[in-house]
């Protein structure tokens, strides 16, 4: 069975990162949380101000973690993809075999979990995406990606 770790990258989110969290918990390993307290998602060096502070969302974050399996490492990244790469090199470097994306407002339903994990290890992909919705945005489909290890480019 191959090790497989959450990964979510974190800026806000304390209303639904716990929910997030809770509904892989199960099914991973590991769940790996790269906070920021200021932002890295397309907002380049603006000083867009959270909701909440980090103490509420950290506490929102831990609130369900039994098995201690909730790992936060907090930095500063400039750009949305340095922050997700630190977050994916971490958990590779950890002993990952397989990493799944999570954003903190994504909660996945268990079946559908258990399919795109299986999915994932029986395609040989390094990328499976997977369309989740969100429903108090737009209702239309956001990609996210199952990322393997083993089929990681170089």
């Amino acid at each position: 069975m191959p090790r497989t770790f959450a990964g979510m990258i974190l800026h806000y989110g304390a209303d639904y990162c716990g929910y997030a969290a809770r509904s892989v918990y199960d099914h991973v390993e590991k769940i790996v949380v790269f906070y920021t307290n200021h932002p890295s998602h397309g907002h380049g060096q603006s000083t867009l101000a959270r909701p909440e502070s980090e103490e509420q969302i950290l506490s929102a974050l831990m609130a369900y973690d039994p098995a201690h399996k909730i790992e936060v490492v907090k930095g500063r990244w400039n750009a949305e993809g340095a922050h997700r790469n630190a977050m994916e090199d971490h958990c590779f470097s950890q002993g990952a075999d397989e990493i799944l994306v999570l954003d903190a407002d994504e909660v996945w339903p268990v079946s559908y979990l258990e399919h795109c994990l299986e999915r994932s290890r029986s395609s040989g992909a390094r990328d499976l995406l997977v369309h989740m919705n969100h429903f108090y945005r737009s209702g239309h489909g956001v990609p996210r990606a199952v990322r393997s290890a083993a089929h990681r480019a170089p």
